[in-house]
């Protein structure tokens, strides 16, 4: 049941947690309240830790919802992916009359796609100094373990990329759309093996930030990029859902590869999948927009910090 908390957690409290639970239990097993109370309280406890939740300072609540637009940003992206590749070549099956409102929402989350991944990096250039300054201070020590994990598998990674970009080379157009088993289940691992780099990449950002002493000034920064992030990705979300509404209207076959014309569902499992996974990040993101907001309010209604 202590799983649940995160190890330092254990490490510090795990025996007196224990202790208590014996002597409450009184050598009867752990009822279903009991197990999800704790269940409940470790998640908790882990989200304190990942610095997703946070009470007390400004500061604090700053940092906490710009680690929450981080992890939602996370997600965000493995959608983005999927409706890249949903949507490819996909002018080709509009009339030409329909064509404008699909392709200037496609253009829309193309080009704000950039803008986020362009935000991400100028927040990673800002933290930069500080991040240096801690790791030269000797928090190598405590961040080593996870920086050295996520160097591994995005070497893996990266081997793996680079033999399926081979292998597609030797392959012809229908059998790298689905009509090689073999090839279709090696791509379909190494977009896990994507998202797997991708999450292990944000936690460790995650626990720097939470870890870096951070002057005022650059966490104030940093939640400046964090709401222009929420607000790409919420933006971006209506854009996407703009043109599945078209294509749906005018062009419903093209998502499920069928020939033209055929009277089919737009609501196909792909489409619905990637658009909830892209809401659900997004709604996420505007979550830590919306607390980073009312902190601004807050510290200005309270005065200077």
């Amino acid at each position: 049941m202590l799983r649940w908390y995160p190890a330092t957690w254990r490490e510090r409290y795990g025996d007196e947690m224990v202790a208590l639970m014996e002597d409450e239990l009184a050598g009867r097993r752990p009822d279903l309240r009991l197990r999800l109370s704790t269940a409940w309280s470790g998640v908790r406890e882990r989200a304190h830790e990942t610095g997703l939740v946070a009470s007390g300072a400004p500061l604090e609540r700053l940092r906490a919802g710009s680690v929450l637009v981080l992890f939602s940003w996370a997600v965000f992206v493995l959608a983005g992916i999927s409706f890249s590749k949903i949507a490819e070549h996909f002018a080709q099956a509009l009339p030409s009359s329909a064509r404008p409102v699909a392709q200037h929402a496609f253009d829309v989350v193309a080009v704000l796609g950039v803008a986020g991944v362009a935000i991400v990096i100028v927040g990673t250039v800002v933290a930069l100094g500080p991040l240096t300054r801690y790791v030269r201070g000797g928090g190598w020590v405590r961040v080593r373990r996870s920086v050295q994990g996520a160097v591994a598998t995005s070497v893996v990674l990266l081997g793996a990329t680079v033999g399926l970009v081979v292998w597609a080379h030797h392959l012809n157009s229908l059998q790298r759309n689905g009509h090689n088993v073999a090839y279709v289940s090696a791509f379909l691992l190494c977009g896990l093996l994507f998202a797997a780099v991708l999450a292990q990449w944000t936690q460790v950002a995650a626990r720097w930030v939470r870890l870096v002493p951070w002057r005022s000034a650059t966490l104030r920064v940093e939640a400046a990029l964090a709401v222009a992030l929420g607000v790409v990705m919420a933006t971006i979300t209506i854009a996407a859902a703009v043109w599945w509404s078209s294509i749906g209207l005018h062009a419903p076959w093209f998502l499920r590869g069928s020939r033209v014309g055929v009277a089919v569902s737009a609501f196909t499992p792909s489409i619905v999948a990637t658009m909830t996974l892209m809401a659900g990040a997004g709604a996420l993101g505007v979550v830590g927009v919306t607390r980073i907001a009312r902190t601004w309010v807050t510290a200005r209604d309270e005065g200077p910090q």
